[in-house]
């Protein structure tokens, strides 16, 4: 992954809601501007993608999802954690209610259930001994179908932030018409090892809204999913994202998954986080909660009415003719030799994210009418910079798993020894507190290290499984 030749993130593209609260959190938490800016982003497209689709201008109206698939990789230490449990904070109180009111639901049901059974007994009793006597069942067998009629439903938790799921556990999520979920986990090793990512299909699938996603079961029950909403928010770290595509990665990017997402890899604040004197209140950042709480309420309408809040956005004539000519120059730069050509994936999406990025922000705002020729353009300057990193990070410069391994060793070289003046230290005690583990990764890391000629090696002649690791300075004053 190559972290060199980073851009600014576009933030002054952000609509005022999304800007002010951006700001807000930047200046609170100090993190990353990519993290804040997905983190925002993820959160309004969680709620508003039950509520609004949009009409992209092809194809006499190509009805696409307000869902967003985003991707933060970056080290330990960026308050991931943080800036997601101050701006989806709505989100995580709306889940806390929904589990609190389906425990006293499914009590409730339980008592239902059993009067319903006892009930039952009198009348199955009363049709045996009918049976048995040889007499007409007709007025029972009415009276047991009018019962079973009666059956208590349980009841069903809507929760909307999910992470370790199985595929059909997804499909029982969305089952219905316009059901939501949104993946959201600061620990991304938790959603590429889950089960469900075994299904990389499905992904896709649901990135494109289906109309219909049926599930068809060996016990001949049918799941009837019409029109799921699905976005996802994985924050993670590097050697996590390289595992994985070391292992999945022919399946991930063939199948286009990874060109689902909006990735950002920023260089790290470690270092430059200042204590600052803070506002004693965040009025952006309230100011988009109090309108993620209105949306969510929303959300939890269309569980009953199962129909979407508004007709699917469209875009007005100014927009559609700024749309149609960013989509004619991106494909003109997929083209051999062109500046999109190594990710044609993500570039032939591109101008579908900026549509998404664009409804959400014109729906989030609560602005009338149709998409405006600012605004797209503003979802376009944000799409581009998630194109080009894209590029950086998985293009430019692709680092493999050991590499990965080296850099954090040699961080944690210099941040636990090289800068205290200890430079040599036994492979030992490396291992026991660099996290790199089992020691494979650890030896690994140093053979890198080592052709870098970032450190020295001295084996230990008893124990060829010993070493000292030596700075090169070091190694080079001694000699």
């Amino acid at each position: 992954m190559n972290l060199h030749d980073h851009e600014k993130y576009p933030v002054d593209s952000f609509t005022p809601r999304l800007f002010e609260a951006g700001m807000d959190v930047r200046q609170a938490i100090q993190a990353p501007d990519a993290l804040v800016a997905l983190v925002l982003l993820s959160a309004a497209s969680s709620v508003c993608q039950r509520s609004v689709d949009v009409v992209l201008p092809v194809a006499g109206g190509l009805v696409r999802p307000t869902s967003l698939f985003t991707m933060f990789i970056g080290e330990s230490g960026e308050r991931r954690s943080a800036v997601d449990a101050l701006i989806s904070a709505p989100i995580y109180e709306r889940d806390e209610h929904a589990t609190k009111a389906h425990d006293e639901a499914v009590r409730a049901y339980r008592t239902r259930r059993e009067i319903w059974s006892a009930a039952k007994r009198p009348i199955l009793k009363r049709l045996k001994k009918t049976i048995a006597d040889g007499l007409p069942i007709d007025q029972l067998e009415h009276e047991l179908e009018e019962h079973n009629a009666k059956e208590p439903t349980r009841p069903r938790l809507r929760r909307m932030i999910r992470q370790d799921m199985t595929s059909t556990a997804v499909y029982e999520a969305l089952a219905g018409d316009r059901e939501g979920i949104s993946f959201i986990t600061d620990e991304g090793q938790m959603m590429f090892d889950s089960a469900s990512m075994r299904n990389l299909g499905l992904y896709n699938k649901l990135w494109d809204g289906p109309r219909t996603l049926p599930l068809d079961r060996a016990n001949d029950t049918n799941l009837s999913i019409h029109n799921p909403r699905v976005s996802i928010n994985i924050m993670t770290h590097p050697v996590v994202v390289h595992r994985f595509i070391q292992k999945r990665g022919d399946v991930a990017h063939g199948s286009g998954t990874l060109a689902r997402f909006l990735i950002a890899m920023p260089p790290s604040e470690k270092g430059n986080r200042m204590l600052r004197d803070l506002s004693p209140t965040l009025a952006g950042l309230e100011k988009f909660q109090e309108r993620m709480r209105e949306l969510l309420k929303e959300y939890d309408q269309i569980s009953v009415s199962g129909k979407p809040a508004l007709d699917p956005l469209k875009f007005d004539d100014n927009a559609i003719s700024l749309w149609r000519r960013a989509a004619d120059d991106v494909e003109l730069e997929l083209r051999p030799g062109g500046m999109c050509e190594e990710v044609g994936d993500v570039a032939s999406k591109l101008m579908e994210m900026a549509s998404r990025i664009a409804a959400i922000m014109h729906y989030f705002e609560g602005y009338d009418g149709d998409i405006t020729e600012d605004t797209l353009r503003r979802g376009i300057d944000i799409a581009k910079w998630h194109l080009h990193e894209f590029h950086r990070v998985f293009v430019a410069s692709i680092s493999s798993p050991e590499e990965l391994d080296a850099d954090m060793l040699l961080r944690y070289l210099h941040k636990r020894y090289w800068r205290f003046g200890v430079h040599e230290v036994d492979s030992r005690e490396v291992s026991h507190n660099c996290g790199l583990r089992p020691k494979i990764r650890l030896d690994s890391a140093v053979d890198v290290l080592c052709r870098r000629g970032d450190i020295y090696v001295v084996s230990d002649e008893k124990d060829k499984r010993k070493y000292k690791i030596s700075h090169r300075h070091a190694f080079a004053q001694a000699s």
